[in-house]
């Protein structure tokens, strides 16, 4: 951690304009990347923001009686879901190698704590979600794209690679030769292309792809929320762990939430013929 650290602090120290916003009330939480005159991309300020809303997420859903479930991941406006690094941080510090590991090292500690989060996450994506912003999206468990919207890894075309681990993470979704087409060539994706390749999980009219994002999001709401959130763990260590390790924690989460209140009171429905 002390390393994850550092390069917190030399990201950080770059500076930046834009905010990260966490709204924590409900059962469907929202992260903002809030930088609209950049895209919504990450400055080395934000970088550090989001990294404290990712901490302030996992405490919360630590608290068995949080009725938190989804999460939805988007930038401000409808411009832009968010275009990865700063350009202005990266043209700043491309003399520096160390700042290449550290952009890469702390990009992927932050993408990897949002994939294992325990809860339901979207990436609404209006507008563009481009470079390292099509890298966040693949941190995502679900993505809703306005019709309009395109997905874009434009690495190639910057001379570089994905540095956030949305490379690895896009052959998980949609296989060697479509990720290969993807990253190779730097194209734009439509939304309908991305339903289609199964990236993108749904469409919506252009500035109303949150609320499909909502809609997305109900059927895990009729369930207990604590219960739904073991699922997305269970789903997370079975895809990131190796499986006796995954298998173990299955029967950690299956004992945690044996004979606890949402059990016993699912129990209790059944018993009087309710559900």
């Amino acid at each position: 951690m002390d390393e994850i650290r550092s390069c917190r602090e030399r990201l950080e120290a770059v500076g930046g304009e834009g905010e990260v916003r966490l709204d924590t009330s409900g059962p469907v939480l929202r992260l903002v990347l809030d930088n609209p005159g950049a895209r919504n991309a990450l400055s080395g300020r934000m970088l550090g923001q989001l990294d404290d809303a990712v901490a302030a997420l996992e405490a919360l859903v630590q608290d068995p009686t949080c009725p938190a479930v989804g999460l939805l991941v988007r930038g401000e406006g409808t411009a832009s879901f968010c275009a990865g690094a700063d350009l202005r941080l990266v043209r700043q510090q491309v003399g520096r190698p160390e700042m290449a590991d550290a952009l890469s090292r702390f990009g992927h500690h932050l993408t990897e704590r949002i994939r294992c989060l325990p809860l339901i996450s979207v990436a609404v994506i209006e507008g563009a979600a481009i470079g390292g912003g099509a890298e966040l999206a693949t941190a995502c468990d679900l993505r809703v794209m306005g019709e309009g919207a395109i997905l874009r890894f434009v690495q190639a075309k910057l001379g570089l690679v994905p540095g956030w681990a949305g490379g690895v993470r896009l052959v998980d979704l949609v296989g060697r030769r479509q990720a290969l087409s993807l990253l190779g060539t730097a194209r734009g994706l439509s939304a309908a292309e991305a339903v289609d390749i199964g990236i993108a999980d749904a469409t919506g009219p252009d500035g109303e792809a949150e609320d499909a994002a909502r809609r997305l999001l109900e059927p895990y709401l009729a369930n207990p929320a604590v219960s739904v959130r073991a699922a997305k763990q269970l789903v997370a260590n079975a895809e990131g762990l190796p499986r006796a390790q995954a298998m173990a924690q299955e029967r950690a989460l299956f004992g945690a939430l044996w004979g606890g209140p949402a059990n016993r009171a699912a129990l209790a429905r059944s018993r009087s013929g309710r559900r």
